[in-house]
């Protein structure tokens, strides 16, 4: 490489990095290329851009830089490898945990890494080998610094926080400094208990206010206790017992029934000895909750991952992993899911080309380019491990060559999360939200762009029917979802206790709840003019091509805290949800529900006042209570009180819908003036001022309100802001939608195992040309007996009817 050139080049194709670089050198703008790729990856020595080899002549007739650092990470076996899939851990879990030496089992590094870099020319496209004292200064200050420099997502970080889950901690009860103990002469005797209420001698608990021994909770199937200790509390408000049994000079189980949790007790063994009892000298001679946690969540692990089977690795196309980037899970399994949906394949995989032809911004911000970059990783096959067949067949020797499979979605991920509050850590989500997350982002772009939404496929409109119990008249109001979120009909089954053997409830039922007519009481009925009482239910009114469930697992304690509910489900591979069909708006003989202009309709939807009390416990208004419920759309507890949370400091989050759906009225037809500051944040952001200040005027001044307005208005943003949107662009919205036969067969499934959506571990099951496969993160694998009982999210495509 002549020296008279590069000095030449030194000054206008080179910089020098500083600690605030961005030097992105883990993966390619374009392709899923990264430094273990054979021909490694290609970083600009001006902007720091990693790219591939495959498109470093696109990326160089765009910006026109010549130096590059060609940066290759060789990944040699360390030690004989394993099976893909491990074989059972040997040690029984101790702790419930992922990755940790007494956890369940986590990937355990098999390999050692060299480096190799050298400066490559562009358009030449010649190499130098490195190091090489013939560099002038200023390119080897730059490339010291590219290699010194911290990127995100290190090797190193990866295997600190790859795959790693731990249980929930248990907190100091509130109650236990001040308990108060009544000196009533009990002593308990060190062995030989007995339930004071019934016969029972094992899972027995000592109320630590009175002595009293009473059994635990009664389980499902009717084994356990008969729920005399928690039915003592009741009765008298003493709040803390300890399992008998548990007792060792280690400490026991507590249990707090006013706080409804497992807790720590700092003065255990000042309130045991009140009875008589050392703990110094007890023997643990029962099982503690966490070790039947544990159990529980041996089995839930074990049938979620196949454990025991001989399950046979996979590749090619499609059927590539992703690699965990610590809590990703949630997001891998949703990656999969989606792109086996061929509205996203078409968009994404087929339209790359096209894609990147179009959009000549900023890779890294575009995620049009994101996706169509994971697309070609996970469809094309390049990265994926070999398939059956075509595995060498010699297992490898310690410094033999470890090609990398699988993928990593640092770039997607930091731009899917840029802004959200949960999205953009690197702890453990919900893959629910996470994939309506999504989809509005991929609305959005796909609105910029003019293109095809894929996430369209997934819409459809629910049919909600009031009926006043007064007049009996009718109101039918119609909503878009993108998923249909169900209950589980489960009575009387609890959260809190493990061990016992859990229910299985038929997919069918879970829909006819969703269905199902609820009662309202205290309903203001603008015919009567008075409350009384009225009914809700809510069917489908339109069929989508693919249609997503999302089981509802999990719910609140009386803590707050997120609680997954201990159940199978009874999930058929193809289903019929016909009589899930609304009747398509008001019906002869029935007569109208009307509101009036001061009650408008979409106001005065109905919400659970159970959901809005719950939501009021927790400290909001009797508004902004209701706004929450109303903004979720009855997506549960959990959902509503993420909204409470996030709007919380609106200044319109106290003001009734009813009035706040006045002033935005008001706003239409008076003048407005849009706030200076929000009126500048949208405007640099590349909208025009007009569309600026509409969409303000349309969300009280609210800037990120603002642009979700204007992403979903499109349409409207084109028209005069004197006019209303055009009835037949909103027909045209409406009969965009698809709607056909009721019948769908299971294309896939997310399985999550844990007890809380915020910690755990997530896997996706998919049927792919009629064989199902288990993706788990990077491991993909030819699935024995997919555990569709034990799903979380199913994803159902249409198939013609029978």
């Amino acid at each position: 490489m002549d020296a008279q050139l590069l000095a030449s080049l030194a000054d206008s194709h080179c910089s020098i990095p500083t600690e605030h670089s961005r030097v992105y050198k883990d993966e390619c703008l374009y392709s899923c290329d990264n430094p273990e790729s054979p021909n490694g990856l290609f970083i600009c020595l001006k902007s720091f851009h990693g790219v591939g080899l495959d498109f470093l002549p696109l990326y160089y007739s765009r910006f026109g830089h010549r130096l590059y650092l060609q940066h290759r990470r060789i990944r040699r076996w360390k030690e004989v490898p394993a099976n893909v899939v491990e074989d059972p851990p040997a040690k029984k879990p101790t702790r419930l945990a992922i990755g940790t030496a007494d956890g369940f089992a986590g990937n355990e590094s098999q390999y050692s890494f060299e480096e190799s870099n050298s400066l490559y020319l562009m358009p030449e496209a010649v190499a130098m080998p490195l190091p090489n004292d013939c560099l002038p200064e200023r390119i080897r200050l730059s490339i010291d610094g590219v290699l010194a420099a911290q990127s995100a997502h290190t090797l190193e970080l990866l295997a600190q926080a790859s795959n790693t889950w731990e249980g929930e901690t248990r907190q100091e009860s509130k109650h236990a400094s001040s308990l108060v103990q009544l000196d009533n002469g009990i002593k308990i005797p060190p062995s030989g208990w007995q339930c004071a209420k019934c016969d029972k001698r094992d899972n027995l608990w000592l109320n630590l206010t009175d002595g009293t021994i009473l059994c635990g909770r009664r389980y499902f199937d009717g084994s356990g206790g008969n729920n005399h200790a928690v039915e003592h509390y009741e009765k008298t408000g003493y709040p803390l017992a300890v399992k008998l049994g548990t007792i060792c000079a280690q400490g026991a189980d507590v249990y707090s029934y006013a706080e409804d949790n497992m807790v720590l007790d700092s003065k255990l063994e000042q309130h045991l000895n009140h009875f008589g009892i050392d703990l110094n000298a007890m023997r643990k001679v029962d099982k503690t909750m966490n070790e039947l946690e544990i159990e529980a969540n041996m089995r839930e692990w074990d049938s979620i991952q196949e454990t025991g089977k001989a399950l046979v690795p996979a590749g090619g196309p499609g059927l590539t992993g992703l690699r965990n980037l610590g809590n990703s899970c949630y997001i891998n399994s949703v990656l999969q899911l989606l792109f086996a949906v061929p509205s996203f394949v078409r968009r994404y995989y087929d339209g790359r080309s096209s894609i990147l032809e179009r959009e000549r911004s900023d890779p890294v911000s575009s995620l049009d380019i994101q996706l169509a970059k994971l697309a070609d990783g996970l469809l094309s096959g390049k990265y994926s491990a070999p398939a059956k067949g075509q595995q060498p067949e010699q297992p490898p020797k310690p410094g033999d060559l470890a090609p990398a499979y699988g993928i990593r979605p640092q770039m997607l991920r930091t731009l899917v999360g840029r802004g959200h509050p949960e999205f953009s850590t690197s702890r453990q989500q919900d893959s629910f939200e996470f994939f309506l997350h999504l989809l509005t982002l991929v609305e959005r772009s796909s609105s910029l762009a003019q293109a095809d939404n894929p996430g369209r496929v997934f819409a459809f409109d629910v049919e909600d029917r009031l009926q006043c119990g007064q007049s009996g008249q009718v109101a039918y109001k119609s909503r878009r979802e993108l998923s249909l979120s169900f209950p589980i009909p489960l009575d009387g089954a609890g959260t809190g206790d493990s061990g016992a053997p859990p229910p299985r409830v038929s997919l069918k039922a879970c829909l006819e709840a969703f269905s199902a007519v609820e009662c309202i009481e205290d309903f203001y009925s603008p015919a009567t003019k008075a409350k009384g009482p009225a009914s809700k239910q809510s069917r489908l009114a339109s069929f989508p091509d693919y249609l997503l469930l999302h089981a509802r697992k999990f719910t609140i304690d009386n803590n707050w805290c997120p609680k997954k509910l201990d159940v199978e489900l009874d999930v058929p591979e193809f289903i019929d949800i016909g009589f899930l069909r609304g009747c398509g708006g008001l019906q002869p003989g029935e007569v109208e529900l009307k509101f009036p202009a001061d009650q408008p309709e979409s106001a005065a939807e109905l919400v659970d006042p159970s959901l809005v009390a719950q939501v009021r416990e927790l400290g909001f208004s009797e508004n902004g209570a209701t706004r929450a419920v109303l903004a979720t759309k009855g997506g549960g507890l959990e959902a509503a009180l993420n909204w409470a949370m996030d709007h919380s400091q609106d200044a319109d989050f106290d003001l009734p819908p009813q009035q706040l759906q006045q002033q935005q009225q008001k706003q239409k037809t008076a003048g407005f003036e849009p706030n200076p500051e929000a009126l500048a944040t949208i405007v640099s952001m590349g909208f025009t001022q007009e569309q600026a200040s509409r969409a303000l005027s349309q969300t009280d001044n609210n800037p990120e309100r603002a642009v979700d307005w204007i992403f979903s208005h499109m349409d409207e943003l084109n028209a005069p802001a004197d006019e209303a949107p055009p009835a037949a662009a909103a027909a045209a919205d409406t009969g965009a939608l698809t709607d056909g036969p009721p019948s769908y067969r299971l294309l896939g499934f997310i399985s999550h195992m844990g007890a809380s959506t915020h910690s755990g571990h997530y896997v996706c099951h998919l049927r792919r040309n009629n064989v199902w496969y288990i993706f788990n993160d990077d491991k993909v694998c030819v699935s024995e007996e997919p555990p569709k009982h034990m799903g979380y999210l199913y994803c159902y495509e249409r198939v013609a009817s029978a």
